[in-house]
Formats: C-alpha cells, structure tokens, sequence
C-alpha cells in the first residue's frame, strides 16, 4: 500500500507538471553508491523537475533491495534467512522469485551459477575486505556446507534448506535491481533513458551506447554495444581480485571446486530481463567459452560473448547485431 501510495503521489506530481516546461536534450543525471558500486540514472526529453522526483523513487528501490539482501548487514532479512535453523522457511513473494530464477539459472548453467556459496565467500574473504587464498584442507571442509542441491523450493513460498547453507544474491541482485527501476521508470512516462548499475545496463529510447571494458587494459574498450529496450550484464575478473605468485584469483566462486572461477576474463550477456543476464553472466563465466557459447545458443532471448583466459573472444550469432568493434 506504501509503494502504491507513493507511485500514486509520483503520477500525479509529474501529471501537474507545466507541459509548457522547456525540456533539453542534455542528460539529466542522478547518481548514488548502492551495493558497494556506482549506480547512474540518465535522462533525456523530461523537465527537470519531474526527472528528479522520478529518479529518487528508483534510487529508494535500489537501497531498499540493498537493505533486504545485502550479506554485509547483520539485521536485514537476508541475515535472518542464513541464520534461521528451521529446515522448512516460509519466505516472502519476492525472495521466492529470486530463489526460483536461481534455481532456473542453475539448471541452464548446468550449475555454473550457485546461490549457495556463501560460505565459500566468507572463506576466501572478499566481502570481509581481505581476500586470501585458504588451503586446499579448509576449502574441502567448507565444499561439504555449499550447493544449491541443498535447497529445495516446494511452492507456496516454501523452502528447504539445510540450516548451515548461506545464500548469497550477489550474482543476480544488481540485474533484479535494474529490472525494478527500469519498471519505475518505464511506467511513470520516461521514454528515453540509461540504467547502469555498476555494469549492469537497460536502456529505453535511441542512441544509448555503452562500453566493454577491456579486462586487460584499464580506460579501454573493446567496443560499444548500442541498446533499447534491452540491456548488458558483464562479469569480470578484473574489478574485484588479488594475485598471488602472479596468479589472478577473482570473487566469482567455482561452487565444484571451491576455487575462484578462472576459465574467463570477462563475460558479456545481452537481454531484456537482467535478472535472467546478471546471473547468466556469473554461471558461464564459471563454465568457459565452449559450455558456455553452447548455453548462450540455446537459449533465444540473449547473445553474448565470451573472452576466456587466453584472451581469445568468442561470439555467439547474434551478438554482432549489437556490437560494434573499436
């Protein structure tokens, strides 16, 4: 009834605008940290103050996604399904969404995408801010409390899940977050405007063009994907790392071997639902080029490309149909 209410109030402010109110085409600009990244919020062909109040509602969903599932906060609704020692939960319509795309993306990454490694991700550090390398004695004790073959969706928003499995949204919750403010967007007038959120991108309207980061290179690119009505989700190991003996270890987990995944250098998706790509991207990235390519050509509603640990590209068909090399 809040979300409502205040939708109701947005349309109504936005309603009483002055029509006569000059637009620009100029980019009207918002942008926030959420999730630990940069969210921004481009706008072209709305007044300012109608963009303002618009955009503000989507950066409160953002942080209140943030808020819910966030593993770095002790209180939030995340926590207390970790921490609950029922073996059946009884979870809300959102959280169950997100558990059954994941339990879709798993099936069609051949388990490459694995919700439940949060344990893993507290063992080798990343989001403590001391990532390490364990030893291959400690990563086969925590490989035992990991897996989505330990949850079990029943319907009715039930589940089961054996009380020691963490669950962890990372490799999903920034696409879901783009999927709710490109809707808050979308259905409050905005025509011509950019979500990216910390590489995840959605665009609405023509002439929205985006980068692909060089995984090798900082401030180069491997080229430019042109958007609307769809977007991108890239994985990468070059953001979040550390080296050890000139190795690269990056924070997607491998969930068989309990290792940071190290087929890929970075991995591509476009779509229109980015939840489905966000988690496509971190399940092939897992996978490798070839699984991976063959996975992106089964499946009709996204292409993609893949750069594997050679630094050789792959591309599936239709890729080229939105790209444009530098």
């Amino acid at each position: 009834m809040k979300i409502f209410l205040l939708i109701l109030f947005v349309v109504v402010f936005v309603a009483s605008c002055d029509k006569s109110k000059e637009v620009t085409k100029e980019p009207f600009i918002r942008s926030t940290i959420c999730m630990g990244t940069s969210l921004e919020i481009k706008v072209l062909d709305f007044d300012e103050d109608s963009a303002t109040v618009i955009t503000n509602l989507a950066i409160e969903e953002a942080e209140r996604i943030n808020q819910k599932f966030s593993t770095y906060i002790d209180d939030n609704y995340m926590a207390w399904l970790n921490s609950v020692n029922d073996t059946l939960i009884q979870v809300d319509d959102e959280t169950y969404f997100l558990l059954e795309r994941c339990d879709k993306i798993h099936n069609e990454t051949l388990g490459g995408f694995d919700p439940a490694v949060g344990n893993l991700i507290d063992l080798l550090g990343f989001e403590k801010g001391s990532p390490h390398l364990p030893s291959q004695h400690q990563i086969d004790s925590v490989l035992k409390e990991v897996g989505w073959k330990h949850i079990e969706l029943l319907g009715s928003n039930s589940i089961k899940k054996k009380s020691h499995i963490k669950l962890n949204f990372g490799g999903i919750a920034k696409g879901y977050a783009v999927d709710r403010l490109f809707h808050i967007l979308d259905s409050l007038g905005m025509d011509n405007f950019l979500i990216n959120f910390g590489g995840e991108v959605k665009a609405k309207g023509d002439n929205w063009t985006i980068g692909i980061q060089h995984p090798r290179i900082q401030k180069e690119l491997l080229g430019v994907l042109k958007l609307d009505q769809t977007g991108s989700a890239t994985s990468g190991d070059y953001e979040r790392y550390f080296k050890k003996d000139n190795k690269r270890y990056n924070h997607i987990i491998n969930p068989v071997s309990g290792y940071p995944a190290d087929e890929c250098m970075s991995v591509t998706i476009i779509g229109s639902d980015m939840t489905d790509a966000d988690g496509y991207a971190t399940g092939i990235f897992v996978l490798g080029a070839k699984k991976g390519l063959e996975i992106i050509e089964s499946i009709p509603e996204i292409e993609g490309m893949v750069i594997d640990s050679a630094g050789t590209t792959f591309m599936s068909t239709g890729f080229d149909k939105y790209f444009r090399s530098n």
